[in-house]
């Protein structure tokens, strides 16, 4: 069984908390960072779920992270492809909890903005930032 975990921004205190997701009776969500009953008010915007996964360096990775991640690409010869023969791409994606499960997506790829992962083509996978920190790591040139 994964770990479910929240992770929401405290804008009195300027910082992330972890725990569990609360909503009070004044309709505001809270992340119980503490067993015994601390929790503190949280922007309901920047909460994300803690997908079960971790980066390459160990790190949890949070819906809402910005991602680099390594693409590896078949290389095709004239008429079939080469046991080396493979390139390598590297792309930032965001973690967005998309039909039921958790999926890596780069929003200026197509126009519904999904890239399709075949099962082994990521390589490497390192959290770089969040969409609500660092918005800049998506812009496009």
């Amino acid at each position: 069984m994964r770990e479910i975990e929240y992770r929401g921004w405290d804008s009195h205190n300027k910082r992330w908390v972890y725990g569990l997701l609360l909503m009070d009776a004044k309709g505001h969500y809270r992340i119980q960072y503490d067993p015994r009953r601390f929790s503190v008010i949280v922007d309901p915007d920047s909460i994300g779920e803690y997908t079960g996964i971790k980066d390459e360096n160990d790190k949890k990775i949070y819906e809402g992270d910005t991602c680099e991640v390594v693409k590896m690409y078949p290389t095709y010869g004239k008429y079939f492809q080469t046991d080396d023969a493979y390139s390598a791409e590297r792309i930032i994606c965001v973690c967005s909890f998309i039909d039921g499960a958790f999926r890596i997506r780069r929003k200026y790829l197509n126009r519904r903005g999904e890239e399709k992962f075949e099962e082994g083509s990521i390589k490497k996978c390192k959290v770089i930032g969040n969409i609500y920190e660092n918005p800049e790591l998506l812009k496009t040139e």
